[in-house]
């Protein structure tokens, strides 16, 4: 037997060794296999363990303790989901309220200057964060980092059409000697000279990611600007190489659905040109949530194209790498499970996820508590009865009660979930063929 990948001390830390039973024993249904030359290859997404057997040795009776012990087969009554579930629980303790918030993701504007007909967000004009706020926002982010580094994550709508709030905050902030550093989610388009400057020495601004819907005429008719200009798409684009020359981070989203896929060849195949070297910047491409209900022929197609994609990108670009397989449990979702974080909404109002529309608020910007028990519900396990109960990728996933698109999440897609099977497979053959064992 040879170990490829370590197990996770904390996990195995609660669950200790399985003791040996006269019973009928089954695999753990979170434990997946394949074969590579004569070997049999074990990965237990529970413990995070990788082993590879001898095919011929496979059922000794010193391999089979070591399975029983080590958490690869359970007795046949055994309740796999309730043993994750328990897991979690200790995770959450040991992980427990309180926990000094120093990550904001705030809105300066809830308006817009796109009209993208896929977006979630509801666009209200005239909803610009004011001055005052602005100013209690910086007490409040204060009060609430008490001495921590502060990350600030500018939302909207589109943040810079608001950006004198931002000029407001990060003066604020550098005037009182506090640390902080920001990101941002935008389109793009107003990032002129003077506010990549900006965003350089007075925003700390690491990372922007901008959303691109197709090439210039496809792009043009997706976003669907109100700002009167004639090439969106070439002043995004320039506006992209001036954030890179700045060093400042840009990670492109390229959203896809089946009214863009045919364009998006192109506009790789531009930007794999023109980035080819450019080590500053990440691009993927991601389904719009429509793909969820497509029909099964058209989900398969519009997934083997994401791969396709997604392939190309990686060889070209210098896209950051995920790790090759989950080392721990999952025991979080998104930006909005950790206890760390909150959002901030022009009128001072203080939430949890970055999608306002699901009612989750814990106070506001004039006082420092935090509404625990809604921040609890919020981030109770969603379960989807026998869909979660007997899926195999249980333990890498976990969505929150209070998430908006809890069930429209593509990841819990039957078919995605057999994609995702099929790749862990596939990197569990090249780690057999590797042999090498990770910390």
């Amino acid at each position: 037997m040879e170990q490829l990948l370590k197990q996770d001390p904390v996990v195995m830390g609660m669950l200790g060794k399985q003791p040996v039973c006269n019973k009928i024993y089954r695999p753990l249904i979170y434990v997946l296999s394949t074969e590579e030359d004569d070997k049999k290859i074990f990965y237990n997404l529970l413990t995070h363990e990788m082993i590879a057997v001898n095919i011929m040795e496979l059922e000794s009776s010193e391999n089979r303790k070591y399975f029983i012990e080590n958490w690869y087969l359970v007795p046949e009554e055994h309740d796999d989901q309730q043993l994750v579930d328990e897991c979690r629980a200790v995770l959450t303790m040991m992980d427990s309220w309180p926990k000094k918030i120093h990550v904001f993701h705030i809105f300066t504007t809830l308006d817009c200057n796109a009209r993208c007909f896929y977006c979630f967000e509801k666009r209200i004009p005239g909803s610009n964060m004011s001055t005052n706020t602005a100013f209690r926002v910086i007490e409040y982010m204060q009060e609430q980092a008490e001495g921590n580094p502060i990350s600030i994550v500018w939302f909207g709508g589109e943040p810079l059409l608001n950006y004198p709030i931002i000029d407001v905050i990060t003066s604020g902030l550098k005037e009182r000697g506090l640390q902080y550093q920001s990101e941002m989610y935008s389109n793009g388009l107003l990032f002129d000279s003077m506010l990549v400057e900006k965003a350089k020495k007075l925003w700390n601004l690491k990372k922007v990611q901008i959303t691109l819907d197709g090439t210039r005429q496809v792009y043009k008719r997706v976003k669907a600007y109100v700002t009167d200009v004639e090439d969106p798409f070439e002043r995004v684009f320039q506006n992209i190489k001036n954030l890179l020359r700045a060093e400042i981070r840009v990670k492109i989203r390229l959203n896809i659905g089946l009214h863009n896929y045919r364009d998006m060849w192109d506009l790789v195949g531009f930007f794999c040109e023109e980035f080819k070297d450019e080590d500053n910047l990440c691009i993927y491409a991601s389904p719009l949530f429509e793909v969820t209900k497509y029909v099964e022929k058209k989900k398969i197609f519009m997934y083997d194209f994401l791969d396709e994609i997604n392939s190309k990108l990686s060889q070209y670009i210098g896209e950051k790498k995920e790790k090759e397989f989950a080392r721990t449990l999952t025991n979080s979702f998104c930006m909005a499970s950790g206890r760390e974080a909150v959002t901030i909404l022009p009128d001072g109002m203080v939430g949890i996820c970055p999608n306002i529309t699901n009612g989750f608020f814990l106070g506001d910007i004039y006082t420092k508590e935090i509404n625990v028990k809604v921040r609890e519900d919020f981030g109770r396990r969603y379960y989807r009865g026998d869909k979660c109960r007997f899926c195999p990728m249980y333990p890498n996933c976990y969505i929150v009660n209070g998430c908006p698109n809890k069930d429209d999440r593509e990841g819990c897609d039957s078919i995605m979930v057999k994609r995702q099977i099929r790749r862990i497979k596939e990197k569990m053959r090249i780690k057999c063929r590797l042999g090498v064992s990770e910390d």
